[in-house]
C-alpha cells in the first residue's frame, strides 16, 4: 500500500469521517465561512488520495449532455417560481422578516461586478457547495447511517439545515428560503442518476437567475407582486 493509498484509507475511515462530519457540523455554527473553505480543502485531499475517484462525491459523466442541461434549466426556473416567488413571501410574512441581499447591492447595474460575480458564483457555490453540502455530507452521512432510504433522508435534512444556516448573513428568512432550496438540490442529488454534475449545474443556473434579478434591480419584483397578493387576501 502506498503512502497516498494509507491517506485515502484514514481519511476514509468510519471513525475520520464521522469526526469530520461531527466537526463540520458543530463548527458551522461558530465560524461557517472558515469551515466551509475547510471542508472543501479536506474533500478535495481526500479525492486527490483517491487517486480523484470523482465517485466519491457521486459525480458521473451524464449520458446526454443536452438533456441534463434542459433538465437543469427547467429546475432551476421551477425552483425560482416556488421558492422565491411562492414560498419566500410567506416566510417574510410568518417571520417578518425581509431577505436581506444588501451583501449584492455591488453588481446593481455593474456589468464588471456582474461577470466577477458569475465566475465565483460558478466556482464557490456551483462546485464548492455542492462538493462540501450535497457531494460529501448528504451521500456520507447516509453511508454512516447505513445507507437506506432513512439515512439519506437524515443527510438530506442535515445538509439543508447547515445549507440554510451558512446563508445568515441574508437574514432569518434569507435563511429559511435558502435551506428549502438547499433541500431541493439535495433531493435531486439523491434521486438523480448522474449525481453531483447535476446539482452542479442546478444550483448554478439557479444562481444566474438571482444574480441577474440583483443586476437589474428587478430581485423583488415577482415577490412583492405576489407577497401583495397574499397579504390583501388573506390579511
Amino acid at each position: 500500500m502506498t503512502f497516498r493509498d494509507k491517506i485515502y484509507a484514514f481519511l476514509t475511515h468510519r471513525l475520520v469521517m464521522m469526526a469530520a462530519i461531527v466537526a463540520f457540523t458543530v463548527f458551522t455554527f461558530f465560524a461557517d465561512d472558515l469551515v466551509f473553505f475547510i471542508s472543501i480543502f479536506w474533500v478535495l485531499i481526500v479525492l486527490w488520495a483517491s487517486r480523484w475517484d470523482w465517485h466519491f462525491l457521486n459525480f458521473r459523466r451524464p449520458r446526454s449532455w443536452p438533456k441534463l442541461l434542459w433538465n437543469v434549466v427547467v429546475l432551476s426556473v421551477l425552483t425560482y417560481l416556488l421558492a422565491d416567488v411562492i414560498i419566500q413571501p410567506i416566510v417574510e410574512i410568518s417571520t417578518d422578516h425581509v431577505v436581506d441581499l444588501s451583501s449584492f447591492d455591488h453588481l446593481r447595474g455593474s456589468w464588471i461586478n456582474y461577470f466577477i460575480m458569475i465566475l465565483i458564483m460558478w466556482v464557490i457555490a456551483g462546485f464548492g457547495e455542492e462538493f462540501v453540502y450535497r457531494g460529501f455530507l448528504i451521500k456520507q452521512t447516509a453511508i454512516l447511517l447505513g445507507n437506506d432510504n432513512k439515512a439519506w433522508l437524515i443527510g438530506l435534512l442535515l445538509s439543508s439545515f447547515l445549507f440554510g444556516y451558512g446563508h445568515l448573513y441574508q437574514g432569518l428568512s434569507g435563511m429559511i428560503s435558502t435551506g428549502l432550496i438547499g433541500f431541493l438540490m439535495g433531493l435531486v442529488f439523491w434521486k438523480n442518476k448522474d449525481g453531483l454534475i447535476t446539482c452542479i449545474l442546478y444550483h448554478g443556473f439557479y444562481d444566474i437567475i438571482g444574480i441577474t434579478l440583483v443586476f437589474t434591480s428587478k430581485e423583488r419584483v415577482a415577490i412583492d407582486w405576489f407577497k401583495d397578493l397574499l397579504l390583501r387576501t388573506f390579511f
